[in-house]
């Protein structure tokens, strides 16, 4: 069995605002993972309102529960905005153009399947900067 302690979590959490409890990461991190080649689990949890880069990810299905606080997803291509309260859960399929935003004291659980990078950055035109920069 292999195991992540909530302390160690928070403790990480204390210095970086996005941490993966299990996946094949390339990157380090202050934290222990539990190495697997097939799914990717992390949570990132927002102090401040922050807005993450617009992307896509090529063959992951992204499932989204938010544990506390709140976030609004764009779904560029359709123009269609969301708003995720905790206890919320948003599934993102592959190839889907989107854009978030969290308020302060949003964590939010994020599992990838199948794990990996297939992140792909999205174009942020005059429109899309608007959306992100506020609430």
């Amino acid at each position: 069995m292999e195991y992540i302690m909530g302390r160690e979590l928070n403790r990480a959490l204390q210095s970086d605002y996005r941490v993966y409890l299990c996946g094949n990461l390339h990157k380090p991190q202050s934290m222990k993972w539990i190495p697997d080649s097939q799914l990717e689990i992390g949570t990132s949890c927002y102090k401040s309102f922050t807005a993450d880069k617009p992307h896509f990810h090529d063959t992951a299905t992204e499932y989204n529960y938010v544990a506390s606080g709140t976030t609004k997803v764009l779904l560029i291509e359709e123009n269609q905005e969301f708003v995720f309260e905790a206890g919320s859960l948003f599934v993102i399929p592959p190839h889907t153009e989107y854009a978030s935003k969290h308020l302060e004291g949003t964590q939010i659980l994020f599992i990838k399947n199948p794990g990996g990078n297939d992140k792909k950055l999205v174009d942020i035109n005059e429109t899309l900067a608007d959306w992100l920069k506020s609430w």
